[in-house]
């Protein structure tokens, strides 16, 4: 777990950078559908090889959640 935090404190910082550009909705929604892909895609895998593909790229989606937390609470 502790590579988990590691990567959403490193990938953080990218997605708030990336969400002053494009906007808060686009990068709240690329976050959703890029996790929902890598579950759904590690969950096909049949190889480890692919298992740990989807974990890193999931790995990089990961910094969206903080980021989900901070839309939420300005919207409330």
């Amino acid at each position: 777990m502790s590579l988990y935090f590691a990567a959403e404190a490193v990938t953080v910082l990218q997605w708030n950078r990336l969400s002053d550009h494009i906007g808060r909705k686009p990068v709240f929604l690329s976050g959703i559908l890029g996790t929902a892909l890598c579950i759904t895609l590690f969950g096909l895998s049949r190889s480890f090889l692919a298992l740990a593909l989807w974990c890193v790229v999931d790995i990089l989606a990961v910094g969206t959640v903080p980021f989900a937390n901070s839309v939420v609470t300005v919207a409330a």
